[in-house]
């Protein structure tokens, strides 16, 4: 999944969160460059997601489509 701005990211994470129950938190951000979210809902949980900058040389998905 992609998004071309942070604010869909978070209409998104949003969604995700009522619908789920859980909820997701900052850990770091850079404004306006990357944002690293943990869950918020689970004592010593594994999840992790990174947003950044994509790098179409770099990787290869549906979102350079």
């Amino acid at each position: 999944m992609c998004f071309n701005c942070f604010e869909d990211l978070t209409t998104a994470i949003e969604a995700y969160q009522e619908a789920s129950h859980l909820r997701i938190v900052v850990v770091k951000s850079v404004k306006g460059v990357s944002r690293h979210y943990k869950c918020g809902s689970h004592i010593e949980c594994d999840f992790q997601a990174r947003f950044g900058p994509r790098y179409p040389d770099k990787l290869s998905n549906d979102c350079w489509n």
